[in-house]
């Protein structure tokens, strides 16, 4: 297996660049605190004389040759490169050396989205804004609820007693309105293994599974505070075998785990208090990959983690808005990796744990510009990993899109299989590099500069 090896000239330094790097005029260092040194390089456009070899070409690695009329691709078929749009010289012009470098800047393809803005963040590239506030298709008064579907569709509960869909982009697909409402409006949303949205009706002490079109196909629940029973439930979740778990709080302030139609009560935990395994307005619930299922203990500021069976694990957080702290966690998601996206109502932002329990980083503040809050009531994780946030009093909902990373496990076969850089990078497939045949040079813009590998 070839790996490339690193090369002689150094990567540039601020205000230079490498040698013989025409068409490529200057460069840009980013160290934001958190995440390592990149070089993002504005492209002002190649010159127009001199041989095409003389420039660094743009390339994105894919899984196989992409030939284009009017490309040349110095590969073979092992290359696996596919080129930007090249200008006379095969250099390329403006406006593609502008969509490269919108792609550098945000780590991911190029978006025209016009509610699309940076998020500094070590996960996310961006945040997108869905809705405004409002009683029409797509706008909302004070959602307090969503969950997404298996094919990524979000789902939105607001106060106006309606379950609003829409589309991974942010369309509006339609929507339907909650039979009752007069004692008040859903609130806790899931998706079952069978694909239906799940949604509370505290009120009502009842639970409802529908079509992803709106139509009612199961419902269940019995007023009460015996095992089994409901009072004012709060939030529901449904862990990877169907099991569907429900918090609830008033009365009693517990946690219950049903079979997936209710049919049976598995488990129940939970009394009011102050101890461990006691709550406060268990206002929100999540489930790892283990099943371990993850407490908003809302105003005993904390999250409480217990195991499938309802055994306390351990705690962590209390009030206060430095990190670790919290301040009313209103709901909890938990990705396929263990971090923990907390919600917190009071202190109007996103805090990101890890598996251990310590502080990613902590993303927003109050306010009502893109990437800040307004005492945010409920978040959700689509497949991909984007975090969907219901910025209740700014009546809106915010996708924090995650960033792209490299998959170590796409490696990139023949002359370009780098298998490692530095014995740790791998090329993955849709990753930019940039190549100039001359000094038959590989610059990734994050690892370094490197030869073409030996033959």
């Amino acid at each position: 297996m070839r790996t490339l090896e690193k090369a002689a000239v150094g990567p540039p330094q601020p205000g230079g660049l490498p040698d013989s790097s025409r068409g490529l005029r200057s460069a840009e260092r980013d160290d934001t605190p958190g995440r390592p040194s990149q070089w993002f390089c504005i492209l002002k456009g190649c010159q127009s004389s001199g041989h095409a070899d003389d420039f660094w070409h743009p390339f994105r690695v894919r899984r196989s040759p992409v030939r284009r009329p009017g490309v040349s691709l110095r590969s073979t078929p092992g290359y696996f490169l596919s080129a930007l749009q090249a200008d006379a010289t095969g250099g390329i012009g403006f406006a593609a050396a502008l969509l490269l470098l919108a792609f550098l800047i945000t780590g991911c393809s190029p978006k025209t989205d016009a509610t699309a803005t940076p998020l500094r963040s070590s996960i996310f590239s961006h945040v997108e804004i869905i809705g405004a506030r409002g009683t029409g298709a797509g706008q909302f008064n004070k959602p307090r609820s969503l969950t997404c579907d298996t094919n990524d569709n979000l789902y939105v509960a607001d106060m106006t007693g309606r379950i609003q869909k829409f589309s991974p982009e942010g369309k509006f697909l339609l929507s339907w309105q909650m039979p009752q409402t007069d004692l008040g409006k859903p609130k806790g949303m899931s998706c079952d293994r069978e694909g239906n949205i799940v949604v509370l009706e505290p009120h009502y002490q009842r639970v409802n599974h529908f079509t992803p079109d709106g139509k009612l196909v199961h419902q269940w629940g019995v007023r009460g505070t015996n095992a089994g029973e409901l009072t004012l439930p709060r939030a529901i979740v449904v862990d990877t075998k169907g099991r569907v778990i429900v918090s609830e709080y008033t009365l009693v302030d517990r946690v219950q785990k049903f079979t997936p139609h209710g049919e049976r009560l598995l488990t129940a935990w939970g009394t009011p208090g102050l101890a461990s395994g006691e709550f406060n307005r268990a206002e929100g619930v999540g489930v790892d990959a283990g099943d371990n299922i993850y407490v908003a203990d809302s105003c005993n500021h904390r999250i409480q983690i217990f195991s499938p069976e309802g055994k306390f694990l351990r705690t962590h957080g209390k009030a206060g808005t430095g990190a670790g702290e919290f301040s009313y966690p209103y709901d909890i998601a938990v990705d396929e990796q263990g971090r923990q996206f907390v919600c917190e109502f009071g202190n109007s932002r996103i805090q990101v744990l890890d598996r251990d329990d310590k502080t990613v980083e902590v993303i927003g503040r109050a306010g009502g510009e893109p990437g800040e809050f307004a005492n945010p009531w409920s978040v959700a994780l689509d497949s991909k990993g984007n975090l969907y946030v219901a910025d209740s009093m700014n009546h809106r909902v915010q996708k924090l899109v995650r960033k792209q990373t490299p998959n170590p496990k796409s490696q990139i076969p023949n002359k370009f299989q780098s298998a490692k850089f530095q014995d740790a990078h791998g090329v993955a497939e849709g990753r930019w590099i940039l190549v100039h045949w001359n000094l038959k040079l590989v610059w990734d813009l994050e690892f370094g500069i490197w030869n073409f590998p030996r033959a």
